[in-house]
């Protein structure tokens, strides 16, 4: 769980936190600094029980954070000045304030920097060639990673075919050990259950009912045993996979994928 607290963004999202908490404890206030501080400690929580401390599960400690430092700090402004001059400063302190939390929000966040930069960015790019090329059709997604191909395929309103969401399955099957007789791949009857899973699934919807396109990671960065492991290779042993892989063709190479269309 410490590793997760450590982070980068998480933890530096708690050591804003953690005094706020102290604060809250001392002081006599009502209820919002508290559930502020409360909320953020509770997304905290969710990222330690995932064992994650991703970018966005910084999000809410930071915010309800910035919420409660806010709060705060306008009580004690309340309580440390006269009520005339508090009322003359109240706008000046709320401009600051907004653009304190403006800045708190987008600094070390992904918006809207994400949004500036989407048209150049690989997920921008493969959304491009996959509305060029299979807008709103069937796309077999091979790839160990989510982004870019989601949101991606989403932009280009294009379905996967792939039964999970990546083949992490095969990461795993491969992390550990190579295939018997130092083979790059597994043969079927070789295969745990999980990765037969994966392969069963594919090989027959893809013989069966072939999509209109494949969206296929170069380098999927699982185990070869020295000799590269290719994801299209892999499954192109099985021989209904494979007759219906002849109908298809190269396109494009972005971002590290490669698409393959089918010739219809």
């Amino acid at each position: 769980w410490w590793q997760v607290i450590l982070t980068e963004r998480l933890g530096t999202a708690l050591l804003l936190l953690g005094p706020l908490a102290l604060l809250a404890l001392g002081t006599r206030l009502r209820a919002l600094p508290w559930l502020a501080v409360l909320a953020g400690l509770g997304g905290a929580a969710a990222a330690i029980v995932q064992h994650k401390g991703w970018p966005y599960h910084a999000i809410p400690v930071r915010f309800f954070g910035g919420l409660a430092a806010l709060v705060l700090g306008a009580r004690w402004l309340d309580r440390a000045l006269p009520a005339a001059r508090a009322a003359a400063a109240a706008p000046g302190v709320a401009f600051i304030a907004a653009w304190a939390a403006l800045l708190l929000a987008v600094t070390g966040a992904e918006a809207p920097w994400r949004e500036i930069t989407w048209h150049w960015s690989p997920g921008g790019r493969i959304a491009a060639l996959l509305r060029h090329e299979a807008e709103g059709q069937r796309v077999l997604f091979l790839s160990p990673w989510i982004y870019p191909g989601y949101p991606g395929l989403n932009y280009a309103e294009a379905n996967s075919t792939l039964p999970t969401m990546n083949v992490w399955l095969l990461q795993s099957a491969y992390a550990q050990d190579c295939a018997a007789g130092g083979a790059t791949y597994r043969a079927p009857a070789e295969m745990a259950p999980p990765e037969a899973f994966l392969w069963r699934r594919v090989t027959r919807d893809f013989a069966r009912d072939p999509p209109a396109a494949i969206l296929v990671a170069i380098d999927p960065r699982i185990a070869d045993c020295g000799r590269g492991f290719d994801l299209i290779a892999y499954f192109r042993r099985d021989p209904g996979f494979e007759a219906a892989f002849h109908r298809f063709r190269e396109v494009a190479t972005v971002d590290g994928y490669r698409l393959y269309r089918r010739a219809d």
